[in-house]
């Protein structure tokens, strides 16, 4: 397998049987839980942080740990997680998940180097956010007093 296949996740496509003991112990409506990330978790031993989602399962593999993939899935398969959620078995099956896509494991906010977070604020860009003036307030007034 070329460097390029191992980096666009091409090559040896991802095959999963989903098993009764993934049906039975499977958690309903839990998106890390399901019973196709209990297939996922078998059929991948390397594996980390797997979630299903509405049309695709996403995962790190412990062996790239900076990278999170994400495969989409067949309608067949969406409609067996759909009718899990609604409390319904379904039968066991299987399925295969080519193509992922590639995106990085986690965000930070990058800063400059050298320099404490403490009391900055930072964009999502990672750039500092300008301080802004505070609204104007009414100063100068004094409150008569009832002596007079």
């Amino acid at each position: 397998m070329s460097k390029r296949e191992q980096l666009s996740g091409e090559g040896k496509p991802l095959r999963v049987r989903v098993t009764p003991k993934h049906i039975a112990t499977g958690v309903p409506c839990v998106a890390t839980r399901c019973m196709i990330v209990r297939a996922v978790e078998e059929a991948l031993p390397t594996a980390r942080h797997v979630k299903v989602g509405d049309g695709y399962v996403r995962l790190t593999d412990a062996r790239q740990p900076t990278q999170r993939l994400e495969y989409r899935l067949d309608r067949s398969t969406c409609q067996a997680v759909v009718a899990f959620d609604k409390q319904m078995k379904p039968k066991p099956f299987a399925f295969t998940v080519r193509h992922p896509s590639i995106r990085p494991a986690t965000w930070r906010a990058q800063r400059p180097k050298g320099r404490s977070r403490k009391g900055v604020k930072y964009n999502k860009t990672g750039k500092k956010r300008p301080d802004f003036p505070k609204k104007n307030r009414i100063s100068g007034l004094t409150i008569a007093s009832a002596e007079a």
